[in-house]
């Protein structure tokens, strides 16, 4: 299996012309047959990440 990398990975929303930063230099690494488990409230970026991790979405800087 394959190795998820998170390397300084941004995320940046836009509404009504304004930016929001919903993830700021985050970095992780999850090896083969690690256990991981994010937990943050509502609105921390959790999905984000995940929908990154499967390649649903892509940073607006860094690389997964």
């Amino acid at each position: 299996m394959a190795t998820i990398e998170f390397t300084d990975v941004n995320r940046v929303f836009q509404r009504d012309g304004k930016d929001f930063l919903t993830l700021d230099k985050i970095n992780l690494t999850v090896n083969d047959e690690e256990f991981v488990a994010i937990v943050g409230p509502s609105g921390c970026g959790k999905t984000t990440c995940m929908r990154m991790a499967a390649g649903l979405e892509f940073p607006s800087s860094g690389t997964v």
